[in-house]
């Protein structure tokens, strides 16, 4: 249902179309020109700033998933981070609490799930109960009609308040300036 096609970007009334367009590519800009004025600037850290940048997020199971092969490196190499930004947007920690007392500053999380029972099998014409795929399939639904609950942090609405003024739609603008209410 495109109304243009999604692999070849099509340009129209000033408008950039296509899939993935502007998905993170401003982010990606954003960082190293933030960084480029900050060092022309004459700053210079006392630590080092390490950029490391994903191109296939969407296929995480995949032949060459970007993220972990960039996390084995690092972590091989025994490096740390005092902060971590990932595209912008929540705070989270570790199920423990904390980052290795890190702070992380995401948009959103990722996780595989994998589900298996192992169970009796029986006989089609003499079932006992559910089968071990019918328990699965439970379990998948419940996991379905029990999603997380989807909350603004600060972070987010900072962003939004601030970014409020810049937009051009009125509605969109309005939203994201009372987004506290």
């Amino acid at each position: 249902m495109w109304k243009y096609p999604p692999y070849s970007p099509t340009v129209e009334d000033g408008i950039l179309y296509g899939r993935g367009t502007t998905d993170c590519k401003i982010n990606l800009a954003a960082y190293m020109d933030a960084l480029e004025l900050l060092f022309k600037d004459g700053y210079r850290p006392d630590f080092d700033i390490y950029l490391a940048f994903g191109y296939n997020e969407e296929i995480m199971g995949g032949p060459r998933p970007g993220a972990k092969l960039i996390c084995d490196a690092l972590k091989e190499r025994n490096i740390s981070f005092g902060m971590i930004l990932d595209e912008s947007g929540s705070l989270y920690h570790t199920p423990d609490g904390n980052i290795a007392g890190k702070l992380v500053i995401s948009e959103k999380g990722y996780a595989d799930i994998e589900i298996s029972r192992v169970k009796k099998g029986g006989h089609s014409a003499r079932t006992i109960g559910h089968s071990a795929l019918g328990e699965i399939a439970n379990a998948i639904c419940l996991i379905e009609n029990n999603p997380m609950e989807q909350r603004l942090t600060d972070p987010v609405v900072l962003m939004l308040e601030k970014g409020a003024p810049y937009m051009k739609d009125e509605k969109l603008k309005d939203l994201c300036r009372d987004v506290r209410k």
